[in-house]
């Protein structure tokens, strides 16, 4: 019985200015001063895969997860969609709420489009 582990971080940092969400009034960044990652660890014992990948966002929403769940099972169907679990370290000064990026009102298509590359 053998267990494989693999990680990787991709760099989801979107392109300045953005607007900076977790306040109650608009804010506007103006450069880029930490990148904003996605890291990714996947675990693989016998026949079972597992993902977790935590994102620097504010929140992640069910559309979101749902649509990666999909996608990932598409590509890769021996991962179960139940494994895979997507969190945010909920910061508050990493870009634009992604809720609307995914729903296509983010600011920018290059920002629109990080989060629906395949």
């Amino acid at each position: 019985m053998s267990v494989k582990i693999a990680m990787r971080s991709v760099n989801i940092t979107p392109p300045a200015p953005v607007s900076l969400s977790g306040q109650f009034r608009l804010r506007v960044s103006e450069g880029v001063e930490s990148e904003l990652w996605a890291n990714i660890f996947v675990l693989e014992k016998d026949d079972t895969e597992i993902i977790i990948c935590s994102c620097d966002l504010g929140a992640v929403i069910d559309v979101f997860c749902d649509d990666v769940r999909r996608k990932v099972s598409e590509r890769c169907p021996e991962i179960k969609a139940e494994n895979i679990m997507i969190s945010a370290t909920h910061i508050h000064t990493g870009g634009p709420q992604l809720i609307d990026i995914y729903w296509g009102q983010g600011e920018d298509e290059e920002v629109n489009e990080l989060f629906h590359r395949q």
